[in-house]
C-alpha cells in the first residue's frame, strides 16, 4: 500500500516535470542557434567599437590638420604684418604710409580671426579627444591676438637691439667669448677629423 501511494506520487510528479517542461523547451532556441546568436552579438559589439574608435581618430586627425593649416596661416600673416611695419618705418611718403597702415590694419583683422578659429579647434582637440588611442604629437601653444601698436613696438625694439649690436660689435669687434667659441670648434674639428693628407703622429 505504500508503495502504491509512493509509485502514484512519483507518476504524478513525473507528469507535472514533463508538462512544464514542453513549453521551456519550445520557446528555447537549438542550442546551435543560440551560439551562433551570442557569437554575433559579440562580433557587431566589437566591431560597433572598433568603428567608433575608427571614426573618433579620423575625426581627431582632420582636426589635428586643420590646426595645423590654421598655425601655418597665423605664422605667414604675422610676418605679413612684421613686413609691413618695416616697410612703414623705412617709407618716407605719406601716402604710402596711409596705404600700408590700411593694409596691416586688414590683415590684423584676419589674423585675429584666424587665431579666434585656431583657439576653439585647439581646445576642441585638447579636450574632445584625449590622447587614448592616438598617436602623434598634439603640442599646440596658445595664441593670443596681440594689438598692432604692440607689435610695432616689438618690431621697433628688435630693430633698434639688432642696429646697436651691429654698431657695437663694428666698433669693438667681436667679444672674446665668441671668438674662443669658434677657436675651440675649429680645433675640435680638426681632432677629430684628420685629413688623408696630414701624417698621423704618435706619442709614447
Amino acid at each position: 500500500m505504500f508503495f502504491q501511494a509512493l509509485s502514484r506520487i512519483l507518476v504524478i510528479v513525473g507528469f507535472l516535470m514533463a508538462s512544464y517542461a514542453v513549453p521551456v523547451l519550445a520557446n528555447d532556441p537549438p542550442p546551435a542557434e543560440h551560439e551562433k546568436k551570442e557569437e554575433g552579438a559579440k562580433e557587431g559589439g566589437e566591431s560597433e567599437a572598433t568603428e567608433s574608435q575608427k571614426k573618433q581618430i579620423s575625426e581627431a586627425t582632420e582636426l589635428q590638420a586643420k590646426v595645423q593649416a590654421l598655425q601655418a596661416k597665423i605664422k605667414s600673416k604675422e610676418e605679413n604684418i612684421n613686413k609691413l611695419i618695416q616697410e612703414k618705418n623705412h617709407t618716407k611718403d605719406a601716402e604710402r604710409v596711409k596705404e600700408i597702415i590700411a593694409e596691416m590694419v586688414t590683415e590684423h583683422k584676419d589674423l585675429s580671426k584666424m587665431i579666434v578659429e585656431y583657439e576653439q579647434n585647439r581646445s576642441l582637440l585638447r579636450y574632445r579627444y584625449p590622447e587614448k588611442g592616438y598617436s602623434g604629437s598634439r603640442a599646440y601653444e596658445r595664441m593670443e591676438v596681440k594689438p598692432l601698436d604692440q607689435m610695432e613696438n616689438q618690431m621697433s625694439v628688435e630693430a633698434k637691439l639688432k642696429r646697436n649690436l651691429k654698431t657695437v660689435r663694428s666698433q669693438y669687434g667681436e667679444p672674446a667669448e665668441t671668438k674662443d667659441k669658434k677657436k675651440k670648434s675649429g680645433q675640435k674639428k680638426e681632432a677629430e677629423a684628420p685629413s688623408l693628407t696630414e701624417p698621423i703622429v704618435l706619442q709614447k
